[in-house]
């Protein structure tokens, strides 16, 4: 599994109980509760083969659309899936259709997140989108150019924003242990050794690659790995160690499990 990466809010997103006969589509809109509060806009709408797609914006950090990466609704619950932002919302459609209830997940943390659907009285209002940035050079090894380290001493427990939007990339109230989840693509409980503060003391992050065009994932990731040897004199080796998961099993009598049928609409 993957942590953090966005907008301390971004979406992945799971509704359940939707009622027969009502359709999802549209923009919904909610207030995350974290910091002083980031409103989000998630517009969902019809794509090919009867299915549904979406784009997430977090109106009150940037214009920029974050597309997501799959959308399933079976009738009864919906997934949307993002992956640059590697998160999830999991809640239940009101029988009115009017409203989304449940709780918005990110790595190991989670915040209260209620939806409502907008109207053209109500809505917020979806931003202009800029231009999309020329994408980096694949065989590009960037550094960060300029990166500028703060701590943090807001004494906020959790990681707010983890970022890579067009160039910049940013972090709000970060540790070093989130910093290593991002670049090595790892858990928090798959990072062991180093001194206590690597996960309590706090960092805000901004910087900028030293070549032209948008970072791809991999290539930010790298980016990372640079400063934290760099800047903070990291070093990393990889063990395998035994630890506890769960495990599905097939039982003796065979699985039952049935394909999902997905559908664009539900109907009476």
């Amino acid at each position: 599994m993957k942590k953090l990466i966005m907008l301390a809010a971004a979406v992945g997103v799971i509704f359940g109980s939707v009622a027969r006969g009502q359709d999802i589509a549209g923009d919904w809109q909610g207030t995350l509760k974290v910091g002083k509060g980031l409103r989000l806009i998630m517009h969902i709408y019809k794509g090919s083969k009867d299915g549904f797609n979406a784009t997430l914006y977090s109106i009150d950090q940037t214009p920029q659309p974050i597309e997501a990466s799959s959308v399933t609704w079976d009738g009864a619950s919906l997934k949307i899936a993002i992956d640059m932002i590697q998160g999830g919302y999991e809640g239940k459609l009101s029988a009115d259709g009017k409203m989304m209830t449940g709780t918005w997940k990110q790595g190991p943390q989670s915040f209260p997140l209620d939806m409502v659907k907008a109207t053209p009285e109500t809505a917020w209002g979806i931003p202009e989108a800029p231009k999309p940035e020329k994408a980096m050079a694949e065989d590009a090894d960037p550094s960060f150019d300029v990166a500028t380290i703060k701590p943090n001493v807001s004494g906020g427990a959790n990681l707010q924003q983890l970022t890579m939007i067009k160039r910049d990339f940013t972090v709000k109230n970060g540790s070093l242990e989130d910093l290593v989840s991002f670049a090595y693509d790892v858990q928090v409980k798959q990072i062991s050794g180093g001194p206590g503060w690597i996960a309590k003391d706090r960092y805000d992050i901004a910087a900028i690659p030293d070549a032209e065009g948008q970072p791809s994932m991999m290539q930010s990731r790298g980016m990372v790995k640079k400063m934290l040897a760099e800047r903070f004199a990291l070093k990393v080796h990889n063990e395998k160690q035994e630890m506890p998961a769960y495990v599905l099993t097939v039982d003796k009598a065979g699985q039952k499990l049935t394909p999902t049928q997905i559908r664009g609409a539900c109907r009476a």
